[in-house]
């Protein structure tokens, strides 16, 4: 997930929302606003929101990337996508994809499992080693 630390007198706060309040009690009840994560991680976003003329892709490969709606509109956010009116009843909103990333834990487990798997199959062609009365 995308989110901002900010350290404070040794005190780190986790800016998971734009805007979020922080009481800091220990700088006479200080509130610390966080800001716009847009603004200070643009390199989470796509450029201009891709202008409202497509989608984001946050899981480029290389960070995040427009995907115009037009599909011979090459530039960064969309520009030369003209903006039309959505048909009535439908969404330019996609549902949130699952980063890959995250679940890197599960993906070891699995790929542990699968080898350790190929292992015992193989095991099972391949001819046992030779003892000294021949084979076992």
């Amino acid at each position: 997930s995308r989110r901002l630390e900010i350290l404070i007198n040794d005190r780190k706060i986790e800016c998971k929302e734009d805007f979020e309040e922080h009481e800091f009690l220990e700088m006479f009840g200080y509130v610390i606003e966080c800001p716009r994560l847009a603004s200070v991680c643009p390199h989470f976003f796509c450029p201009d929101n891709c202008s409202g003329r497509g989608l984001c892709n946050f899981y480029h490969f290389a960070g995040p990337r427009c995907v115009c709606f037009n599909e011979d509109d090459h530039t960064h956010g969309c520009y030369k996508t003209k903006i039309k009116a959505p048909e009535p009843g439908s969404t330019t909103c996609i549902p949130e994809q699952p980063n890959p990333f995250e679940s890197w834990p599960v993906l070891v487990l699995i790929m542990s499992l699968v080898y350790f798997f190929i292992q015992k199959v193989l095991s099972c062609f391949s001819p046992s080693p030779k003892t000294k009365s021949g084979w076992k």
